[in-house]
């Protein structure tokens, strides 16, 4: 056994491993192990398969060619064409063994259409196990007819749209009968013709001469003729092919039209989708952004199917009487769009959302998703072809697909400027808009200073008046308290001009401050007056609108201690509240707040001072009872 492999040359002995792995009759390592196994007749078996496939490709392989070129163009033209093209198919080849075969038989088959297949110029022939196909071969079918007939196609009597051949082989054939039964009715399968005495004269021993397989001689012009009827200028001079997609590609100016068309329908509909405002911020969030590119994606099958639908419905004679030639690769072609899309999207959001999420540049917010949206659906549909098929993908890109490709691409690209085009415009809004409220709160915040400001020097004035007439009347009784009290107001004045220009002072300054005017009144009130300051230490770092407590502190000292003939007392209290915030507290003894709204300077403006700058954050409130003081509530931190 081991010695009959060297009989095969290397170049065989692959072309059967890979048949054989194709067909899944066994594993190509095993034809590396068959000496070793234990089963004698499984060795046996394999390589007769072997040795017979060895004879069929010895035997299928032709040297020369009897006839020259010009002999098989005259021997064509004059017996195998009707209305100037041959009755033949004019799609790909797909060959489907029903009945019972044996692996001899699909050993022999596979070996013609190896051989087909370089001869045939347009289409490529392939076997199949399962799924439609339109050339079928029943092999020794039980209750079978011995001779099949071929289905025309209905509209154009040059068309085989599908062939159905019923093969009876004896159980006792050798593989050379069987090869040449196999071979009589594939190869007569692929052309429909008029056989004649003169052509059996012209083509001894012809499988399209003989009417018998047993009369076959494996003659090279066979493969000549068929390499001659299935030339490619018969494609291109068929007026109506089966192929509907072949037909978009036939009528340049439709073409064009349909081209426009697309493009031009893909983009009204994305901009009714944009006007509609369905295209919102997605902040690069998965659900968001997969609704929007669905919207894109229906946009771009729209304008692929209107490309494909315009030129068949132009082209094809009878679309309203066969409507199926036309929906049915549009459908295809709409679900493999629809397929392709979504993988697209997914792989769009990561790589996109990796780059721009957290980045401000606007041109590369524009740029990148011009590129993605260019780059990675050609690359899904380039690598999607050539798996399936590197012999479909040339023809794909070089044949009647190229048209399709070219709109395929002109769309996307649309698409993809369009996409880059609104993402500039509405960063370019987002940008104005956002300069625009910096703007208005710069002016609010302008706003807000000017009046804090003229709030604050109504205090300055108002605290003024009331110390100076505190040292007037004190000028004629006691002039040396009239000096230190004169002197408590220069240092006073000096705290409140240097902090002119800040907003917010340490709650310790504020206190030092309210002290330094209560040394003021306690000059002019004397033993009538006692306070005290109290505050936690932690609290003293806490910032807070500068001069906040001190009218407060003045209406205690004007409304509650003056109002006393002695034992007058002011409190400052400073506490921490829940909720991050702080209680200041204004204590006195003097008469109580009257009832009804306070309407006193002090009260009025501290309250709008809070309204500015904490809005609804903090609050002013007094009591009475059962001890008289008025309170402010504000954060803990300014916002």
């Amino acid at each position: 056994m081991l010695s009959l492999t060297k009989t095969f040359n290397q170049p065989v002995m692959k072309r059967v491993r890979k048949i054989f792995a194709h067909k899944g009759m066994i594993n190509c390592s095993e034809l590396h192990t068959i000496p070793q196994k234990t089963n004698n007749f499984n060795c046996i078996k394999y390589w007769i398969i072997l040795f017979s496939a060895f004879v069929f490709f010895s035997n299928s392989t032709f040297a020369q060619n009897d006839l020259s070129q010009k002999e098989v163009k005259d021997i064509v033209e004059k017996y195998f064409i009707t209305k100037d093209v041959p009755t033949r198919y004019y799609s790909n080849i797909l060959i489907r063994l029903d009945g019972n075969p044996t692996p001899e038989d699909s050993l022999i088959v596979q070996g013609l259409v190896d051989t087909l297949n370089p001869l045939i110029a347009t289409w490529d022939v392939y076997i199949i196990k399962e799924k439609t196909a339109n050339l079928i071969l029943e092999i020794n079918k039980p209750n079978g007819e011995l001779f099949g007939k071929t289905r025309l196609g209905n509209r154009k009597e040059q068309e085989i749209v599908q062939s159905k051949v019923v093969v009876s082989i004896p159980p006792d054939a050798s593989f050379k009968e069987r090869k040449k039964i196999l071979y009589f009715y594939l190869l007569k399968a692929l052309i429909l013709y008029n056989p004649n005495k003169e052509l059996e004269a012209k083509l001894p021993g012809s499988v399209f001469s003989v009417k018998e397989p047993s009369y076959v001689t494996f003659n090279p012009v066979d493969f000549q003729l068929l390499a001659g009827l299935y030339s490619s200028k018969y494609d291109d001079d068929l007026k109506a092919p089966v192929n509907p997609i072949k037909s978009v590609a036939k009528n340049r100016q439709i073409f064009i039209l349909a081209a426009v068309l697309s493009n031009v329908v893909s983009t009204l509909f994305l901009l009714w989708m944009f006007l509609i405002g369905v295209f919102k911020k997605h902040n690069y969030i998965f659900r968001e952004y997969f609704k929007q590119g669905l919207i894109v994606l229906v946009a771009f099958i729209i304008g692929i199917v209107l490309s494909v639908f315009v030129p068949m419905v132009y082209t094809i004679s009878d679309f309203a009487a066969n409507p199926i030639h036309v929906f049915t690769p549009i459908i295809g072609l709409a679900i493999g769009s629809l397929t392709l899309g979504i993988f697209t999207i997914i792989i769009l959001f990561f790589s996109e959302g990796q780059i721009l999420k957290d980045n401000t540049s606007l041109s590369l917010h524009v740029v990148f998703p011009f590129l993605t949206t260019t780059i990675i659906p050609a690359s899904l549909l380039f690598i999607l072809i050539e798996f399936v098929s590197a012999k479909m993908s040339v023809k794909f890109l070089t044949g009647e697909g190229s048209r399709l490709m070219i709109t395929v691409v002109s769309i996307t690209m649309s698409i993809a400027f369009y996409r880059a085009f609104l993402i500039f415009l509405s960063r370019k809004s987002e940008s104005i808009i956002n300069q625009k409220d910096v703007e208005l709160a710069r002016m609010s915040e302008m706003h807000r200073k000017a009046e804090l400001q003229s709030l604050r020097a109504k205090i300055n004035p108002h605290f003024l008046y009331n110390s100076l007439n505190s040292i007037a009347s004190l000028a004629s009784i006691d002039p040396k308290k009239t000096e230190q009290m004169a002197l408590s107001l220069s240092d006073f004045f000096k705290y409140s001009i240097n902090r002119e220009q800040k907003q917010t002072n340490p709650l310790s300054d504020e206190l030092k401050a309210v002290e330094t005017y209560l040394e003021i009144e306690k000059v002019r009130f004397g033993e009538r007056l006692t306070y005290s300051l109290e505050c936690p230490e932690e609290l003293k770092s806490v910032q807070i609108p500068q001069l906040l407590i001190q009218p407060l502190v003045e209406n205690a000292v004007k409304h509650g201690v003056s109002k006393l003939l002695e034992g007058g007392e002011v409190r400052i209290v400073v506490s921490e509240l829940e909720f991050k915030k702080i209680s200041i507290r204004v204590y006195d003894n003097g008469p109580g707040f009257p009832d009804g709204p306070m309407s006193g300077f002090g009260i009025r403006n501290t309250h709008e001072r809070l309204q500015l700058i904490y809005e609804n954050k903090a609050s002013i409130n007094w009591q009475n009872d059962p001890e008289k003081y008025i309170e402010i509530v504000l954060p803990k931190h300014l916002a």
